[in-house]
């Protein structure tokens, strides 16, 4: 989420390439906008230990200011590697992005990693039992140039909606919940995750409102959203991950591993590999879909496209 949280990120230096030891090569950095982010943690020791074979390396923690941050600061050489969603990405990349405005035309796509979920949670006398009900009512669509706002509006231009269809806010994430129980709001939009302790620390108190409900995205107007937004996809809420609910049906953004253009394509090819050889064994929730681990909003390195032409001849 591109919320004004600070997060964690993860420094990869590169110490050099065994197979060209003069050489000097390029530090690797992974910025990730999140705290104490489990998932995001998995894939960058993953890299890490699995890219040592090739090119030795070395992760240091350290703080990065938001996912915006992380795409400006490939655009302009500050890092090489980023986890960033693909929505930012794709807007980032065609048309630029916060004070940024012109397009970040040095990102490039490594690979679909999982995706986060939107979950729109609404008060049970509010009258809103679907998506489409939300016409009309008092919606928090997240914090200001958040991933959760940003999916929020293209959610609504889905199904044809904007935000003048409703009355619509963009407000920090312990404002709307505080709005929610006050009866200020009748529905909040709030990006959720079980790997990251901030996210779901927001999520248990939205779910801890009385009288509020999940509020499902149904797989046809998934469909509909998807016709103009592909990295939406449908995803679902496992039974009793916030209290006691069943199962829920939403919506999710794609995360994704991007890198800058200059990297050199054997690097960004050993990259790819790594990650995703490293990440084939682990259970579902952090295991890439091989499906979908290349289909990136924005173009794809020559290195990872190269990988991936390699893995459809030999698999």
């Amino acid at each position: 989420m591109m919320c004004a949280i600070p997060g964690l990120a993860f420094l990869v230096v590169v110490t050099g390439c065994r197979r060209a030891p003069e050489e000097q090569a390029t530090p690797l950095v992974i910025r990730i906008a999140q705290q104490q982010n489990k998932l995001t943690n998995i894939f960058a020791k993953a890299l890490s230990k699995n890219l040592e074979a090739h090119f030795p390396a070395k992760i240091r923690f350290e703080y990065s200011r938001s996912l915006v941050s992380n795409a400006r600061s490939i655009e302009e050489g500050d890092v090489e590697l980023a986890i960033i969603p693909a929505n930012v990405a794709y807007i980032a990349y065609a048309q630029g992005w916060g004070d940024l405005p012109r397009p970040h035309k040095k990102l490039r796509g490594v690979a679909v990693l999982n995706t986060l979920p939107i979950h729109l949670i609404a008060r049970e006398d509010s009258g809103i039992r679907k998506l489409s009900d939300i016409r009309g009512k008092r919606v928090s669509l997240g914090p200001v140039g958040s991933t959760t706002e940003l999916s929020a509006e293209m959610i609504l231009e889905g199904l044809r909606l904007s935000p003048k269809d409703i009355s619509a806010r963009s407000i920090p994430s312990d404002q709307a919940v505080e709005e929610l129980r006050a009866g200020k709001l009748d529905a909040v939009f709030n990006r959720g995750t079980e790997q990251e302790s901030a996210v779901e620390e927001v999520m248990e108190k939205l779910v801890s409102v009385p009288g509020v409900k999940f509020i499902p995205i149904l797989r046809s107007e998934t469909e509909s959203i998807r016709s103009t937004h592909p990295f939406l996809r449908p995803i679902s809420i496992p039974a009793g991950m916030y209290g006691n609910h069943s199962e829920v049906e939403t919506i999710g953004v794609d995360s994704l591993m991007v890198c800058r253009d200059d990297l050199s394509e054997e690097l960004v090819y050993w990259i790819t590999r790594s990650l995703v050889e490293s990440l084939a064994g682990l259970p579902r929730s952090t295991a890439l879909d091989p499906e979908q681990v290349h289909a990136t909003p924005i173009p794809l390195h020559a290195g990872a496209a190269r990988y991936y032409r390699e893995r459809e001849l030999f698999h």
